[in-house]
């Protein structure tokens, strides 16, 4: 016959065997870890690998000759010397311009207003004010 000694040996061998239930756990933060390192350690040596393969492949100035050569423009020392003598030509006439350009006095005016305030309008006489164009002063 079963004795209460036997169930409770048999309970003990099963608790001590098994550890009791456990509850299964998704988040072990441990081997989390090392999985994120082992990803990043992943992406680095393989971005090294990329870069050093690009680096290699583009580094040597041989390859680039045969192909870059026949875009390389050529200089022209005659459109070089027109565009130099059109730009002092117009350094010329916008110092003329300025040279020759009369002095417009500005003549501060006070007014009054319904409110009792001044204020200060610049005011250009009439006299001073001629009726030519920028072709006129430049020629």
């Amino acid at each position: 016959m079963i004795k209460k000694y036997d169930i409770i040996a048999a309970a003990r061998a099963i608790v001590h065997k098994n550890k009791g239930y456990r509850i299964p756990v998704l988040i072990h933060p441990q081997r989390d870890w090392w999985i994120g390192i082992g990803i990043f350690a992943f992406l680095v040596v393989v971005g090294g690998v990329v870069l050093a393969k690009m680096y290699v492949t583009n580094d040597s100035l041989d390859a680039l000759v045969g192909v870059e050569a026949d875009k390389i423009p050529r200089y022209q020392q005659e459109v070089v010397n027109d565009a130099l003598n059109e730009y002092r030509g117009r350094t010329e006439s916008y110092h003329a311009f300025i040279e020759n350009r009369p002095e417009v006095p500005i003549v501060v005016a006070a007014t009054t207003t319904d409110t009792s305030a001044t204020t200060s309008e610049a005011v250009i006489p009439e006299e001073v004010i001629e009726e030519e164009t920028i072709e006129e002063v430049i020629e």
